[in-house]
């Protein structure tokens, strides 16, 4: 039996073909936060990382989730999440990243939006706002 040997780049390829981002829905700002969630599609058994990158260092901040997709205006941004549903409050590392690992799929159908709002002392208001994102959980 002839078996091909397979390279590094396939198996980088086969990895970065399963990955899947949520949606990104934009409203990010003032403030430079990326919000994003990548892995596995969020059904039953997968699971995907939250990352929020490019904050201040050592700032804290709140992740907001509603299952309503209400962009409002408020401290110099817009919140999409509204009415919220649920937060996490968080702090940026010395790098200005913020993760929540693994989170599980499963339980949907369901679209659950979600954004970072952060204290950022370099704001006109104080608050930095991240990308809005719709994190899609399927059953």
């Amino acid at each position: 039996v002839d078996i091909p040997l397979r390279t590094v780049a396939d198996y980088v390829d086969t990895v970065v073909a399963a990955t899947v981002c949520q949606t990104d829905l934009g409203f990010g700002g003032p403030g430079t936060a990326l919000l994003t969630a990548c892995g596995d599609p969020l059904a039953s058994g997968g699971t995907a990382d939250l990352m929020v990158s490019y904050g201040p260092p050592e700032s804290a901040g709140v992740l907001l989730a509603s299952t309503s997709f209400q962009p409002t205006p408020w401290r110099g941004g817009t919140v999409v999440p509204v009415p919220v549903w649920n937060y996490r409050s968080f702090r940026f590392d010395e790098n200005g990243r913020w993760l929540w690992p693994e989170i599980a799929g499963g339980l949907g159908p369901i679209s659950v939006y979600t954004q970072a709002v952060y204290r950022d002392a370099s704001q006109a208001q104080g608050y930095g706002f991240s990308n809005a994102i719709r994190v899609d959980f399927l059953p």
